[in-house]
């Protein structure tokens, strides 16, 4: 009787040495891996830059190609605006379509309420999550 006392005493001797082990390695590992910088974040997180704009004379709509190593770059929004000296004039409405290739392009449709002239200079702004990523000025 007295061995058999003896064995159950190690075994749970083992059994509550074993789960102090696991709890201090979970802890150890959750504390480790929260320490860390999320390095993915840090690596991935290119600014989207504009790669081509292209005017469509009878729709009166840009198609603007966006290249960007995410494939999901958040919300997004393109303004156009003329300049005319030192006046800026909104001239695009609203996006007309999106839609992301599997090489990491983005072609977005912006649809404006003027005609793009050649007499005018333009700037296009990509804004992502609210903050103007990039600024794009061309002329036709």
């Amino acid at each position: 009787m007295k061995l058999l006392s003896r064995g159950l005493t190690k075994i749970t001797a083992s059994v509550v040495l074993l789960m102090i082990v696991i709890t201090t390695s979970i802890l150890t590992w959750t504390l480790i891996t929260t320490a860390m910088p999320n390095t993915n974040h840090i690596i991935t997180h290119q600014p989207p830059k504009i790669e081509s704009v292209m005017y469509n004379e009878q729709n009166n709509e840009l198609i603007i190609s966006i290249r960007s190593n995410n494939y999901n770059i958040g919300q997004y929004q393109i303004l156009v605006y003329r300049t005319n000296g030192k006046m800026l004039e909104e001239v695009s409405i609203d996006i007309v379509t999106s839609e992301i290739l599997d090489t990491g392009l983005i072609v977005v449709i912006v649809k404006l309420n003027r005609e793009i002239t050649m007499c005018n200079e333009y700037i296009l702004q990509l804004i992502v999550n609210k903050e103007v990523v990039r600024k794009y000025i061309f002329r036709l």
